[in-house]
């Protein structure tokens, strides 16, 4: 019986740790994407460099990409959506709290990247 109950002590144990070390991102509900099929990338700023990138999605069939940010309460954050073939920005701005968005009129692959976020766990997605 012990040791029933110390395996089981250690798989909980285990699972909280997981959760932990995934960050507050993971608690986070994924934003529901336009049409079935599309992943987000996702990224989570640190809280002394204040920057993250996402991993590069393609533009969907209807040529655009969505994208997120939370900076959470009150803390500014600069966003880029990125086109990673000529590495020029197709929009960008400033996110107090909580925004998403759309961009039209894409043929490649962009990523979202944050910047200047003086409050680390800022996040973004971009799909």
């Amino acid at each position: 019986m012990r040791r029933i109950v110390t395996a089981l002590a250690l798989a909980v144990g285990m699972a909280a740790a997981s959760a932990l070390a995934a960050g507050p991102a993971a608690a986070q509900a994924a934003p529901s994407a336009p049409s079935a099929g599309l992943l987000p990338a996702t990224c989570v700023t640190a809280p002394i460099s204040g920057e993250c990138n996402t991993a590069a999605v393609q533009a969907g069939s209807d040529g655009a990409v969505y994208f997120n940010v939370n900076t959470g309460i009150v803390a500014p954050c600069h966003y880029y959506i990125r086109d990673v073939t000529n590495g020029r920005p197709v929009r960008d701005g400033s996110v107090v709290g909580s925004y998403a968005g759309r961009v039209t009129g894409l043929t490649n692959w962009y990523r979202l990247e944050l910047r200047f976020c003086f409050v680390g766990g800022a996040t973004g997605a971009i799909y």
